[in-house]
């Protein structure tokens, strides 16, 4: 049985580098190791771990950057969303500390395009090229 202790991570990344803005050790983590590494859950359902694994944000010349590691992500229906997500989270943590709005980079280690959505990724592909 995995026991979990809850804390905000986000408030505690914001006042840390509110208090240190030099501070490259600062990281929040969506897995809860003990239960997303196994494959199966506690009553042998099949479960499924975050796919955004880590979340860092640093302070570089006034401004926060945000760099987010995900161990898979869905192109077309996901990562739109994903991004979105944390850049407002970005934006809302660096009005917080005070600083402005820096970089966003996004690293996947595995990258989806599903052959459910190859036809319609293709035509926004066209659409965009057209304009």
């Amino acid at each position: 049985r995995c026991k979990v202790r809850v804390f905000d991570q986000v408030r505690l990344a914001i006042d840390t580098l509110r208090r240190d803005p030099t501070r490259r050790s600062v990281v929040m983590i969506s897995w809860i190791v003990a239960r997303d590494s196994m494959k199966f859950g506690p009553k042998r359902e099949k479960t499924s771990s975050p796919c955004i694994v880590l979340i860092q944000p640093q302070i570089a010349e006034g401004k926060l950057h945000l760099f987010v590691y995900m161990k898979t992500n869905d192109l077309f229906n996901a990562f739109p969303l994903n991004a979105y997500a944390m850049t407002e989270l970005q934006r809302y943590m660096a009005i917080e500390i005070g600083v402005g709005v820096g970089s966003y980079t996004h690293f996947v280690s595995s990258m989806n395009l599903y052959e459910d959505v190859y036809e319609l990724a293709e035509e926004v592909v066209r659409r965009s090229l057209k304009t």
